[in-house]
């Protein structure tokens, strides 16, 4: 067995759940080629290779070797161009003095060190000294003994004391690997999640170690060197990587960021981006970026290619690609890096960014602007309880007071214009609250026996929300039961995942729950309302969600969060001159909430683009661009 399909193999002797508690997942050997020779060489080629023979190489969560087995592979082939020759004495340099792993799992260590073992063997070089030790990279103390995380607490390691040659140098020149991806909840025991927080200045919020990993590298690298790792490209977008992104600005250059999104590429428990840093002695401005999306039709030019990696390599620019019977587009350009006042990174290509500022230009405020409230729907942390079983049935057969009971919206009964909630067939909420003197409190269940019978048969399991106690409430109540009012009012709501812009009125006082979002605007006339959902589902506001909230999932969807949605570009109703475009916009809207016939619907949509697109004053190559790129995203 080739020694990398040898490591490779040692990973797949973990069960699922040791994988989750590790956080392990599939790196390719692409792509840690890509990192290897992206960080080495980009950092090598600053002084001509002068740093070859002492360069200081590590992978802080080095696993069974993987990253290691590649840096050194390609020490050797540099050795062999720079020098003109490999001797065994040399192979035992690159391993003994270029190459230092830390992983916090005995049995990974092991098997590192063993396949290292077996190249330098190949090579005829015996009985090397490996710089590969044992320990928790991110807790920075004393510790030697053996520990396995699957059977026992991990312990801290000394990086001044385990690697003492390295610090007397600075640190390490290149630092690499695929960092373990486990969400801090995750992480036990709860000591050791306290002392991460504790040590971290990016631990704030819902973070994963993948993040800590990155702060780690600045404190072990040394001027001007450079840090290589795949991570999640939710660091780009998401609240919990916020201070991780801050961090980022503040205290690295970004050389390159390579986000692999929804293509599926490889096997993956997080969506991948490949990301190149350096610790800065001068800032730079500017970094590549390259995103890669798959396309759902065949593009009517492309270049068939059989190493896409080999593709990336050479910098092509903007191409259409076709891949193992798949087709991607490929966009490669340098960009100004991102500010601090940037809530989530995007990255557009220049006609991108031109189209976003033309229509930020041409609007007169944003969504937030005209609403009174953009918020999630309610989050029972009990649904078992308060919603799954409140179909008509069991209501009845548990006479459930009425007055606590109410028709609630679930994602899948919103729909593009409108909602479609049957009594007979959809759910319910059980909503223990009521109001008193204008106060919206917990009900006496002892008003409401039937309620109460039926809470009580869930107490053990409400009365275990500790949060809740902890926040001086009833056992019995919702987490995040938002207010009645707005669910009685005419509201818009859209689904928080969709593959497309899925907004829907609902005039009926529905009840909504946590899988989606609603919308109140501050002038209530359902004029206005239907206005606004003109809008929302216009190609123009779809473009604009798709391309600034940067949170793609899987299979082409999409979050549609308060925070992206806010941002929506609003353009000026109240001119004289749009009074005919407005008015036509409300007539067409008014009809699409009433017809169901599909012909009639895409009509009146395309209207409304039409209509959308000329009040943004765009042109017809800005409409081409934007329907190009709808196309690009479609599921």
């Amino acid at each position: 067995m080739k020694i990398e399909q040898s490591a490779r193999h040692h990973q797949t002797q973990y069960s699922a759940q040791q994988r989750k508690l590790l956080g392990i997942h599939y790196t390719p050997d692409s792509v840690i080629d890509y990192i290897v020779r992206h960080t080495l060489l980009s950092y090598l080629e600053k002084n001509n290779f002068v740093a070859l023979r002492h360069i200081k190489i590590l992978d802080p969560a080095c696993g069974s070797g993987l990253f290691l087995l590649k840096a050194f592979d390609l020490l050797c082939s540099l050795w062999q161009q720079q020098f003109g020759q490999l001797t065994a004495d040399d192979i035992r340099s690159i391993l003994e003095n270029n190459l230092y792993g830390v992983d916090i799992e005995h049995n990974a260590i092991q098997e590192a060190k063993q396949q290292l073992e077996k190249k330098a063997n190949l090579l005829g070089v015996k009985k090397v000294t490996l710089s590969i030790q044992q320990g928790d990279a991110l807790l920075h103390s004393v510790a030697h003994h053996q520990i396995n995380l699957l059977t026992d607490n991990p312990k801290a390691f000394n990086w001044h004391d385990n690697f003492t040659s390295v610090f007397a140098q600075g640190g390490f020149d290149c630092i690499i690997g695929n960092p373990p991806y486990i969400r801090i909840q995750h992480v036990q025991p709860e000591a050791r999640r306290t002392q991460y927080i504790e040590r971290y200045q990016t631990a704030r919020g819902r973070f994963d170690l993948a993040g800590l990993f990155i702060e780690l590298g600045h404190d072990l690298l040394k001027p001007e060197g450079q840090l290589g790792y795949m991570t999640s490209n939710k660091l780009l977008t998401t609240q919990g990587a916020k201070a991780l992104r801050a961090y980022i600005l503040e205290h690295y250059n970004l050389i390159e960021i390579l986000d692999l999104a929804d293509t599926k590429l490889f096997e993956a428990a997080i969506l991948p981006m490949i990301l190149i840093l350096e610790k800065p002695v001068r800032v730079s401005n500017s970094f590549l970026y390259t995103s890669i999306q798959e396309m759902r039709t065949p593009p009517n030019a492309h270049v068939k290619v059989d190493d896409l990696f080999e593709l990336l390599n050479q910098q092509s620019g903007c191409e259409c690609i076709k891949w193992r019977q798949r087709y991607f587009q490929v966009e490669q350009f340098e960009l100004a890096k991102p500010t601090q006042n940037q809530p989530v990174w995007t990255f557009h290509a220049p006609k991108e960014h031109q189209l976003i500022e033309k229509l930020k230009q041409n609007a007169l405020c944003t969504l937030a602007d005209i609403s009174q409230k953009i918020s999630v729907g309610l989050k029972t942390t009990a649904d078992n309880v308060f919603i799954k079983p409140m179909t008509f049935d069991f209501i009845h057969h548990c006479q459930l007071e009425s007055t606590v009971i109410f028709p609630i919206l679930e994602s899948h009964n919103v729909f593009k214009w409108h909602c479609d909630w049957q009594e007979k067939r959809d759910l319910s909420v059980l909503y223990p609250y009521q109001y008193q003197n204008n106060k919206l409190l917990p009900i006496d269940l002892n008003l409401y026996p039937n309620t109460k019978h039926y809470l009580l048969s869930h107490q053990k399991q409400l009365e275990a929300r500790a949060y809740l106690k902890k926040s001086g409430r009833q056992w019995y109540e919702i987490w995040v039961h938002q207010s009645p009012a707005d669910f009685k009012s005419v509201k818009i709501i859209t689904p928080d995942i969709s593959t497309h812009n899925r907004f829907a009125l609902d005039d009926k006082g529905f009840f909504v729950n946590g899988t989606c979002f609603y919308i109140l605007l501050k002038e209530r006339s359902i004029e206005h309302y239907l206005l606004v959902l003109s809008l929302l589902n216009s190609s123009v506001l779809e473009f604009f969600h798709k391309v600034t909230s940067g949170n793609t999932l899987y299979s082409k969807r999409f979050r549609y969060w308060t925070s992206y949605l806010k941002f929506y570009p609003i353009p000026d109703f109240r001119q004289a001159k749009s009074l005919t475009l407005v008015n036509q916009l409300v007539a067409n809207t008014r009809l699409l909430l009433q017809t169901f016939d599909k012909k009639e619907q895409e009509v009146l949509e395309q209207n409304n683009d039409e209509l959308i697109y000329r009040w943004f004053g765009l042109v017809d190559e800005d409409i081409k661009e934007i329907e190009q790129i709808l196309r690009l995203h479609k599921a």
